[in-house]
């Protein structure tokens, strides 16, 4: 859910310095506030209703990447101002969905 909501959302650096999601060697970059809409979008779909739940899971998982002294983020500066992004391992493809019974 997290590879399709920034792939859904990101922007090329190039074409937009200031983007809230973007992609950087096959890491998705979120701004921190740019989540609380993950969190509406998915978060009900995943069983999580707080962005900290989500942050603890894909901690778990090993695909949140975070900075010194942070336990979820990192701070990135692009053109001399500092942000606080979460750096997310983006999944390699999209799983698809499996039927867990076929009745015909």
């Amino acid at each position: 859910a997290v590879t399709e909501f920034v792939m859904e959302e990101e922007e090329n650096l190039e074409d937009n310095m200031g983007a809230d999601v973007f992609i950087k060697e096959d890491c998705g970059y979120i701004l921190t506030e740019k989540m609380d809409e993950f969190v509406k979008k998915y978060g009900k779909e995943l069983g999580y209703t707080k962005r900290v739940d989500i942050l603890k899971r894909l901690k778990i998982m090993g695909a949140l990447q975070n900075g010194n002294n942070r336990p979820y983020d990192v701070l990135v500066s692009r053109n001399g101002i500092k942000q606080r992004f979460y750096k997310i391992e983006l999944a390699d493809e999209m799983p698809v969905e499996q039927a867990d019974e076929v009745v015909m």
